[in-house]
């Protein structure tokens, strides 16, 4: 008994130790990958919504469609598993996986929009009014609660959360449940004031731009 619980204890912290790695490496690779932002000023849109229209498929899947697809699933699946008891056996694995995606990959896009948009956008003045820097900044925004999602993951799997005392495993489900309503809210967020056209919330734009 003891061997086998020995042996759990040294799995979870094996992939809590690659999910640390694999985070590094992927924020890394941001860092020190070309600029993927630059193009991204689609005339009387926001920078949001232009990130999401150049290099694609890579800045749609990167910047909004692959947090939210690995969110949702979360959710979606984790309900399944909720009513449905019997498939835990495979819904469990795939939260726990998405939970261990979901923080490496939001922080690698918010440190690439950070040092490549941000950055540019705010030296230079060229934001777009309220509406603008709303959706940017709640692009970034998301990365909090997606590493908490990640962080509590590792928790789970290296042992840090006692699973035989059931109020500690309530108050483990609660953060998740708290955490990933967060990301889902900030991720629509994001996506309605990024299509907002900007002229609504007093930019205003070049004279040639028409509505």
């Amino acid at each position: 008994m003891q061997h086998t619980e020995n042996s759990t204890n040294l799995r979870g912290l094996a992939a809590a130790g690659a999910t640390v790695l694999f985070g590094f490496g992927l924020s890394l690779a941001a860092l020190l990958a070309r600029d993927q932002t630059e193009g991204s000023t689609m005339s009387g849109a926001t920078h949001y919504m232009g990130l999401l229209m150049i290099n694609q498929p890579l800045n749609l899947l990167w910047f909004m469609a692959g947090p939210a697809l690995i969110v949702e699933g979360i959710a979606i699946i984790g309900m399944i598993g909720a009513y449905r008891p019997a498939a835990r056996r495979w819904t469990g694995p795939l939260v726990s996986l998405g939970n261990l995606l979901a923080g490496p990959l939001m922080l690698s896009a918010s440190l690439h929009v950070l040092l490549n948009l941000v950055i540019r956008l705010t030296a230079s003045g060229l934001w777009r009014g309220p509406a603008d820097w709303i959706a940017i900044g709640l692009l970034l925004a998301q990365t909090v609660p997606m590493l908490m999602l990640t962080t509590l993951e590792v928790q789970a799997v290296a042992g840090v959360v006692d699973h035989a005392d059931p109020e500690a495993t309530r108050r483990h489900r609660r953060r998740h449940a708290a955490w990933l309503a967060a990301a889902m809210a900030l991720i629509h967020l994001a996506m309605i004031f990024g299509m907002v056209d900007p002229r609504l919330m007093g930019w205003v734009g070049p004279a040639h731009i028409h509505p």
